[in-house]
């Protein structure tokens, strides 16, 4: 079976936020004024970006065949430079199972290129075994009436054989297009053993997809404070927009054609992309015009919605008059405004932080802080809020309520449920948008009890337990029983979780020919795309007696 590949080295690769900004800045520059004809792409990368630095995975859906579990397992180490694997663990027999990783395209989306680096490998296959392992990279929904393919396939056909194939899969846009990829070690007969010790892996050391999602955003509504015959002193335009396919990266506006100003998704939505839907499905941007800042006389405010891909879609022109004096008093000079949020002071480039707080029932609360970059607060700033559930099958990013800053430029919202959640935040400044995000988790911690605890040879005990911690995220997670053996903890036995995060396990003592003590303790391993490290719980001991 083939190692995972060494780490590549990483370049310097220029700040998500920033490449975003470019992305929006030129879209806008190519149109203001209809929604794009021709069909868009979007690439997703996964474990290695395009300067071949460490990437999320979190675009590849791992899963195991319930039948298999917890024969079949996945791991992810692509954060730290390693690789994404799914594979049927040695020294196993197994029957028709599978451990898979699947990149599926979103509604609306169909894959027309990529470039997949990864291994599939199998081991000997055993004597007594009625069929063997294989183990594929596969292209799934090529087309109405269309099976899926295998692009690369390794299995062990006879007694005594194996097989590991390391490759690059790559497709241009000018083949069919594609509904999903699968990367999947399995089982597909009755029964599969190896005679060495290996079963089956599949190992993705890097992919990036492209994505065609042919459809421009929808403007939904436009409305606020502005439009009108007299306006004065600070007012507001919110426009709402929804995207089917990578979502909604960034609204601008522009105030007399001025310089447009970005509202940008922040969160998972920065390129390079590494979400298959990348970018909310629908969200509102709010926009502040200084209208003192303004001449007198009839003005207006337009701009664009931009979705994952570079779809456009215009909104506007919004009409106003500003009055002869403005409502400060103050007449204005300039020749033009651009909308930006109520802050003081208006920050050029602003520096935005997430933290969180723990309330008493150990539920997080995010919280941060927006300041310029010489660290004065931005006050009464609006700071537009997302939340991602990681480890969950498929990750799906939602809008928070907005907030805005105090004095200090501090920012506290909503309590987030149970569970692990990756926070993005996103204020628009002057010239363009701070983001920030964090992972914020709150603790794990599995519980063990054994019942009886003291029994003869022959007799059944049952361990049971309960995880918490993990919200949503808790039902199927994997626990492994485990007992001391020779001075070290060995597992003996996993199972899974059920919708509420408890777990079952019995087993009956044989063989016992003198008194003994048995340590169990549950632990629930760091496998596949779960963001907590290894916790472990430690049960009563179980004393059986001949």
């Amino acid at each position: 079976m083939s190692p995972l590949a060494r780490p590549r080295p990483a370049r310097p690769a220029a700040t998500p936020a920033a490449l975003l900004l470019a992305v929006l800045a030129t879209l806008v520059a190519l149109s203001l004024t209809a929604p794009r004809a021709s069909a868009a792409t979007y690439e997703v990368w996964s474990c290695r970006g395009p300067q071949a630095a460490p990437t999320p995975s979190g675009a590849w859906v791992p899963a195991t065949a319930p039948e298999t579990a917890p024969k079949a397992v996945t791991a992810d180490t692509c954060a730290d430079g390693g690789a994404l694997r799914a594979a049927l663990i040695p020294n196993e027999s197994h029957a028709k199972g599978a451990a898979s990783l699947t990149f599926g395209a979103p509604a609306g989306t169909r894959i027309v290129g990529f470039d997949v680096d990864h291994t599939v490998a199998t081991g000997t296959m055993g004597f007594f075994s009625p069929g063997s392992y294989v183990s594929e990279l596969v292209a799934t929904d090529p087309g109405p009436g269309q099976p899926a393919t295998a692009l690369t396939a390794c299995s062990a056909p006879r007694l005594g054989s194996g097989c590991s194939t390391a490759a690059v899969a790559r497709r241009d846009a000018t083949a069919p297009s594609l509904g999903g990829l699968v990367l999947r070690a399995t089982c597909p007969s009755n029964g599969c053993g190896s005679a060495n010790g290996v079963g089956a892996e599949a190992v993705l050391r890097s992919a990036r997809v492209a994505l065609d999602d042919p459809a421009a955003p929808v403007v939904e509504s436009v409305g606020g404070t502005l439009a009108g015959s007299s306006t004065g002193g600070t007012r507001t335009v919110t426009v709402a927009a929804r995207d089917t396919g990578g979502g909604v990266a960034g609204i601008t506006a522009s105030v007399d054609g001025a310089r447009p100003i970005v509202d940008a998704a922040g969160g998972t939505c920065a390129v390079p992309y590494s979400a298959a839907q990348p970018c909310p499905a629908a969200r509102e941007a709010l926009f502040g015009v200084i209208t003192s800042t303004l001449s007198p006389g009839t003005h207006s405010i337009a701009g664009t919605v931009a979705d994952a891909a570079g779809n456009l879609t215009p909104w506007g022109p919004v009409a106003f008059t500003v009055p002869t004096k403005a409502s400060n008093g103050a007449k204005s000079t300039a020749p033009g405004a651009v909308p930006v949020p109520g802050g003081s002071p208006v920050a050029v480039d602003g520096r935005l932080t997430v933290t969180s707080t723990r309330t008493k029932s150990g539920l997080l609360r995010p919280s941060g802080r927006l300041t310029t970059a010489k660290g004065t607060p931005i006050a009464r700033a609006k700071v537009r809020l997302t939340r991602t559930r990681i480890g969950a099958k498929r990750p799906v990013t939602t809008e928070l309520k907005t907030v805005r800053t105090d004095q200090d430029g501090r920012f506290t919202a909503a309590t987030l449920p149970e569970g692990a959640w990756n926070v993005g935040a996103a204020a628009v400044v002057r010239d363009g948008t701070a983001t920030a995000a964090r992972l914020l988790k709150t603790p794990l911690r599995v519980t063990a009890d054994a019942s009886p605890r003291r029994l003869r040879t022959g007799g059944r005990a049952v361990l049971a337990g309960r995880l918490t911690g993990a919200g949503l995220s808790r039902k199927g997670a994997p626990v492994r029983i485990q007992v001391i053996a020779g001075g070290r903890w060995r597992t003996v036995a996993a199972v899974r979780t059920d919708a509420v995060g408890r777990w079952r396990w019995r087993h009956r003592f044989t063989k016992v020919s003198r008194p003994t003590l048995f340590s169990f303790r549950a632990v629930v391993p760091q496998v596949g795309t779960w963001p907590w490290a290894d916790v472990a719980g430690r049960a009563p001991t179980v004393r059986v007696d001949p």
